[in-house]
This record gives structure tokens, C-alpha cells and sequence, in this order.
């Protein structure tokens, strides 16, 4: 189920029916501290600072660590923490951990970037997000410093949908 929905639980208790409504969460938002979850590699949220706003482009993003930050060949950037489902990013190829260096050649330093260049984006409008993908480690985790384990710069482009 979609994140922030709500689900009507029936559960049977010594014969006694009993029904609850729960709202889905994030279970990496749930479990942030439980490295049987998250794992042990991931770097903490940073909750200081706001998510950039994912109307228009289907993301959630924070700023780049230093050990990120050293792993972009541009050293800038942004990091996708989470890709909505059905969304635009999701069509045309974003993952969680991608790092977005530029968005229609305009270089991205902060989510305030991404705010200021999806600002003036009208639907129907194409968009190129030059992306640096580092390749996966073990369970999930991003390779560190891994023989051969380069990093990936890739465009993941589309049209914005209407809605």
C-alpha cells in the first residue's frame, strides 16, 4: 500500500473481533534505527533540513555526505533518498542513492537547487538529469571503494506529465 494511507486491520483475539486503522509508514523511516533494516553502511538522514519538494518530479533528496561527495566525479550534487512509486522519476529510471550533479545543464549543489530549477517547469517540458550511480555492495549498501567498482555517470530524461 501507498505510503500515508490508512488500512483497516481485523485481528481475532480469544474470540473477540477487533478492527484498527493504521497508517502506512516508511518502514526505513520506522526502523531508522535498527541496522537489521537500514543496514549498517547507510548514512544517517539528515532531518535538520527539509526534503526538496518532489511535486513536479516524483524524489525525496538531502544534501550529500563527504564519503557521497567523494564519490561523485563532479564532487556536487544531491542524493535521491526515495522514489515515489508511479512517478515521474520512477518512469524514467531514478533509484534510491542516485546522485543528480545537473538538471537541464545547471549544476546542483543543494536540494535548493532542484527547488529553484523545477520552479519555473511547466508540464509537458523536457527535462535531463545528469546522474551519478554507484554501484551496489553487498545487501544493498553502496560499494565503497570497491576494485572496479566505478561509478556510473548516466541522463535520465522525460517529458513532465500533465498532471
Amino acid at each position: 500500500m501507498p505510503i500515508g494511507t490508512v488500512a483497516k486491520i481485523e485481528a481475532d483475539r480469544d474470540g473477540k473481533k477487533m478492527e484498527f486503522n493504521v497508517t502506512i509508514r516508511d518502514r526505513m523511516e520506522v526502523f531508522k534505527d535498527d541496522v537489521r533494516v537500514v543496514g549498517e553502511n547507510t548514512p544517517p538522514e539528515d532531518t535538520s533540513k527539509p526534503e526538496a519538494s518532489n511535486v513536479k518530479f516524483g524524489i525525496g533528496l538531502r544534501d550529500l555526505t563527504s564519503d557521497e561527495r567523494n564519490q561523485a566525479p563532479d564532487k556536487r550534487g544531491v542524493i535521491v533518498t526515495r522514489v515515489e512509486p508511479d512517478s515521474f522519476a520512477e518512469d524514467i529510471g531514478f533509484m534510491k542513492g542516485d546522485i543528480i550533479t545537473a538538471i537541464n545543464r545547471q549544476p546542483v549543489n543543494s536540494p535548493d537547487d532542484v527547488r529553484k530549477i523545477q520552479q519555473p517547469l511547466k508540464p509537458g517540458a523536457a527535462v535531463d538529469f545528469r546522474v551519478v550511480r554507484i554501484p551496489q555492495g553487498v545487501a544493498g549498501t553502496r560499494a565503497k571503494g570497491s576494485a572496479g567498482a566505478a561509478a556510473a555517470v548516466l541522463h535520465l530524461a522525460g517529458t513532465l506529465p500533465a498532471q
